[in-house]
């Protein structure tokens, strides 16, 4: 069998246009998948904020026209590489719907049904990459050989990939889909059926469709994808009961056989403490006495007490109640009554905003709060904190644990998807299970107890955390093998 011809379908890739894990994914697998001789590209929107000066080889592969509400547009592609990594690029511009604004914000994205710009930025995320998948579908129909395989992510792709099964001049082509957040559904009101091309309307379930009050962009990935992938075994799980797969978990169940649970990586070159630009102090496991200068300069950068003994707590994430704010607002006082100081860096909901701003400013010796998305600051977190506190309450997969390990902090979270893959109890990590600020409490205590008592356990865990294989090594071997399987069954 003939190596297969991937294109990686998304809305970011990290450096150039990243918002979280999504963009971690898509800028590190594919080089990952490289040593198993796989022809990789990756597909995105021309972004307004793609930085040209990290691009070199720019060229416009492609120019040609869609229809989009009976008014033909221009889409341009344009094939490069970055200063970063070998694997290339396409991207599609188009100014009105495509390239506008960042990844999922400030779009400007034009609405063809009012002819005005979309208000809100959740309708404007849905129509550009509504939009975005006619235009990777057109490309692939120019040119059919290029790839043998389109792996979508998220729901910004579904479309394509529900297109590329109906299309007979496409039906050589094989399609996965990459679930990196269930809760993120492309959903649209009803009178959005005029969007949707005459050939994708009879791939929805149009009852299923009117229970979900309008027609969700995700669906028509999760029906018609040849294989489903999720990044962790036990989120695989979670997702085919109604707790954690809502309004899919039937459809999920239905296709349980070709539902896959494969585990993130991370680019340990790139999260690396012995060679990061952004740690003050570079050490790794054989040098690990150095890594306590990164903690007193987090200290004095955040205008906590400089104190080597006291535990200090990080987190790292989005402020929303996916990632358990709500659990640490509530247990505000609580928290308060350890013998810890906490610092927050992110960015999110403007009702957790403002709880950890009162944190801090009820307990200016204890708490700090930066409310940014701050990848320079995120690193000291990460390498100057004792404990990584991630309260969860459902997490695909979750990339700052395993960043935090790999810089010698310890996690506390909660048991679940991902999570629960990868950290231990009493090995790398601590882990509750009910999701409740008591139990996060327990957590959290339980950490603050060993670290306080228990120097050599605490060196263990560290090690533990420090030393494990994070890389994409064994999750690329089982892509690669998906890959295969997928083509296979073309046969």
């Amino acid at each position: 069998m003939a190596a297969p011809r991937i294109v990686f379908a998304a809305a970011e890739i990290s450096p150039l246009a990243k918002t979280g894990g999504l963009g971690d994914v898509v800028g590190s697998l594919p080089t990952a998948l490289q040593p198993y001789c796989h022809t990789i590209t990756v597909a995105l929107p021309f972004h307004e904020e793609i930085p040209r000066q990290q691009l070199k080889q720019l060229k416009c592969l492609d120019r040609f026209e869609l229809v989009v509400n009976h008014k033909p547009i221009t889409v341009t592609v344009w094939q490069a590489r970055t200063i970063h990594s070998t694997v290339p690029l396409l991207l599609f511009k188009q100014d009105t719907y495509l390239s506008r604004g960042k990844v999922y914000d400030g779009l400007s994205v034009l609405n063809p049904l009012t002819g005005k710009l979309a208000t809100k930025d959740s309708l404007g995320q849905r129509l550009k990459y509504l939009f975005f998948s006619y235009a990777l579908h057109a490309y692939l129909r120019r040119h059919p050989r290029a790839f043998t395989i389109v792996h979508g992510h998220d729901f910004h792709v579904a479309p394509a990939l529900a297109l590329v099964h109906t299309d007979p001049a496409l039906q050589h082509m094989r399609t996965v889909i990459t679930i990196h957040n269930l809760r993120y559904t492309g959903s649209l009101l009803p009178h959005y059926w005029k969007l949707f091309q005459p050939s994708l309307i009879p791939l929805f379930d149009l009852t299923e469709a009117k229970r979900l009050y309008g027609p969700r962009m995700l669906w028509l990935g999760l029906r018609w994808a040849d294989a489903i992938t999720t990044v962790s075994p036990q989120y695989a799980k979670e997702i085919l009961t109604p707790q954690y797969g809502g309004d899919f978990a039937a459809l999920l169940q239905q296709r349980r056989q070709n539902l896959f649970g494969i585990i993130n990586g991370i680019d340990t070159a790139q999260f690396n403490p012995a060679t990061d630009p952004n740690v003050r102090h570079h050490f790794s496991w054989r040098t690990i006495q150095r890594r306590a200068d990164n903690k007193l300069l987090l200290q004095r950068e955040c205008g906590l007490p400089v104190d080597p003994t006291i535990p200090l707590v990080g987190m790292v994430a989005r402020l929303t109640v996916q990632k358990g704010f709500h659990l640490v607002i509530n247990a505000m006082k609580q928290l308060s009554a350890l013998p810890i100081q906490l610092v927050i860096c992110g960015t999110g909901r403007t009702e957790f905003m403002r709880g950890l701003h009162t944190a801090m400013q009820r307990y200016p010796k204890q708490w700090y709060f930066h409310d940014a998305f701050d990848t320079v600051f995120s690193q000291h977190v990460y390498a100057g904190s004792d404990i990584f506190l991630m309260p969860s309450r459902h997490e695909p997969c979750g990339l700052a644990q395993l960043i935090a390990m790999r810089y010698g902090s310890v996690p506390v979270v909660r048991s679940t998807g991902g999570l629960k893959d990868t950290v231990t109890e009493g090995d790398n990590g601590f882990l509750f299970n009910r999701y409740a600020s008591t139990t996060m409490l327990a957590g959290v205590q339980r950490a603050v107890k060993v670290y306080q008592t228990q120097p050599k356990q605490w060196q263990q865990l560290m090690r533990h955390g420090m030393t494990a294989d994070y890389t994409w090594k064994a999750s690329a071997k089982l892509y690669s093998d998906l890959y295969k399987r997928v083509l296979r069954s073309a046969n």
